[in-house]
């Protein structure tokens, strides 16, 4: 499925980091793809894509939360407010333990915005070890 989809994302840093997040998820075998996003649109993005591990979407916003569970393979977490990445790549490894989708020596798939409050700006991603 992911192959086929290669052509229906949006052809922008969004599109392609929420893409190769899913591609990188299935060639590591991750427990979950951990998406930040305030508005949704980063975890829709990757949801489009419809990749096997599912989608952790941390969000402080609890509307935004109860929108994302009507989206395909996405598991909305109503989180604190997140003002870095390493506080991001923390959050992403306690909640990821904390339902059981991950265990130590796992691998997870962590995408996310900038920082700056601005919608939409997925241009991060970072493949995070469980300890």
């Amino acid at each position: 499925i992911l192959n086929e989809r290669s052509d229906w994302h949006e052809r922008n840093v969004e599109g392609i980091i929420s893409y190769r997040a899913c591609y990188i998820a299935e060639e590591l075998e991750s427990p979950a793809i951990v998406a930040f996003t305030r508005s949704g649109l980063t975890a829709e993005r990757v949801s489009r894509c419809r990749p096997r591990a599912p989608v952790l979407a941390l969000t402080p916003d609890p509307a935004v939360a109860r929108r994302l569970l009507l989206r395909w393979g996405i598991l909305p977490v109503v989180s604190d407010p997140i003002q870095s990445a390493d506080e991001l790549f923390r959050a992403a490894v306690k909640i990821a333990r904390s339902t059981g989708i991950a265990r130590s020596g796992e691998q997870l798939v962590i995408i996310a915005g900038n920082f700056s409050g601005k919608e939409g700006r997925t241009n991060m991603i970072k493949v995070e070890e469980i300890p």
